[in-house]
């Protein structure tokens, strides 16, 4: 006989809220990056080392950043998804079984 299946709905709300959360900061921190990469455009860095240097925080780490914050918010999505569907199969089979 299988065990009995237990879903902590509180538990996988957090999750949604802290995986939001997190993409939402990463967001910022990217914001951020592009600040100081515009400063750093503005004259702090010379050279072709300060200007590889740009180029690297504005698309490398940006695109890695913005990816990761994608993630954070695809993952969000999906517990947000399983979540509903388990409250509505709960909801559908709650007179059913006594």
């Amino acid at each position: 006989m299988p065990e009995r299946i237990v879903v902590k709905e509180n538990e996988l709300e957090q999750m949604i809220v802290i995986l939001r959360r997190s993409s939402a900061q990463l967001r910022e921190v990217q914001g951020e990056m592009h600040a100081i990469a515009q400063k750093m455009e503005g004259g702090a860095l010379i050279g072709v080392g300060g200007t590889e240097f740009v180029n690297g925080l504005n698309n490398n780490l940006s695109n890695s950043i913005e990816a990761l914050a994608a993630k954070l918010e695809e993952r969000a999505a999906y517990v947000q998804r399983e979540l509903e569907q388990n409250q509505a199969a709960r909801n559908q089979s709650r007179g059913r079984f006594v």
